[in-house]
């Protein structure tokens, strides 16, 4: 009943379908569309993991990626981080409407810093993939608390899935700095090259891979012919030497 009052005050209109058990929410079907092509059609997070795996989630929006993980290791320990409050409403939602066991969400950005930071949404599409601490993929700012991923890690981390538009260098620094990353096996990270065009950053991150013991396979689609300064998204399997 909360959450019926909850969306209605927001005058937030909700979808459903259903993959697999799973029953989930979500604000558009374009975006919904767009998720569930990437994970369950073209398994771009699939990576063989222990039978009952701990899996940081960075950026779990509402869901689909911790219905995801939950689909091929039931009996999964997840940590979700959402800092957008109205998505974050939803992955609660959905995790307590499935009885998912075992995840802990967190509505928490990452950075390298602690405390509130700005945190860029576009008002117009609710749960958008473009939302940002940078300023340049998104216009309205709302403050929202910040956290350092290293604080969270206390033990093996047998994935890290990080999609947190372009915050990505900034926690791979503070867990390579606070030496977290031994605890990590393998990451799977959303890099976003060129949020700013005129900064060129992809090599500074593998570096950080590389220095710290990780390999790396590279997935980057691109319309061509080539131009210049163009966003652009690229997947990052990065996996213990």
């Amino acid at each position: 009943m909360k959450y019926i009052v909850y969306w209605k005050l927001l005058k937030i209109p909700l979808h459903s379908e259903t993959i697999l058990k799973y029953k989930l929410h979500f604000f558009h079907y374009s975006i919904f569309l767009s998720l569930f092509e990437d994970m369950f059609l073209n398994d771009e997070y699939y990576v063989k993991l222990p039978r009952n795996p701990h899996i940081i989630d960075l950026g779990s929006e509402v869901g689909i990626s911790v219905s995801y993980f939950k689909s091929i290791y039931p009996n999964a320990r997840i940590e979700a981080f959402e800092p957008d409050p109205v998505s974050y409403k939803l992955l609660t939602k959905n995790i307590e409407d499935n009885a998912i066991k075992k995840v802990t969400t967190y509505n928490v950005a990452l950075a390298n810093k602690v405390g509130l930071m700005s945190f860029y949404i576009d008002p117009s599409v609710e749960g958008s993939l473009t939302m940002s601490l940078f300023e340049k993929r998104q216009k309205k700012r709302i403050a929202v608390k910040v956290d350092r991923l290293s604080h969270y890690i206390k033990q093996r981390v047998d994935l890290l899935k990080m999609d947190i538009e372009g915050a990505e260098f900034d926690v791979l620094s503070d867990l390579s700095h606070s030496k977290k990353i031994s605890l990590v096996d393998t990451m799977i990270i959303e890099y976003h090259h060129h949020i700013d065009v005129k900064k060129n950053n992809l090599s500074r991150l593998l570096a950080l891979l590389e220095k710290n013991g990780f390999g790396y396979q590279l997935e980057a689609k691109y319309p061509f012919p080539f131009k210049k300064q163009i966003y652009q998204d690229c997947l990052i399997f990065a996996y213990r030497e």
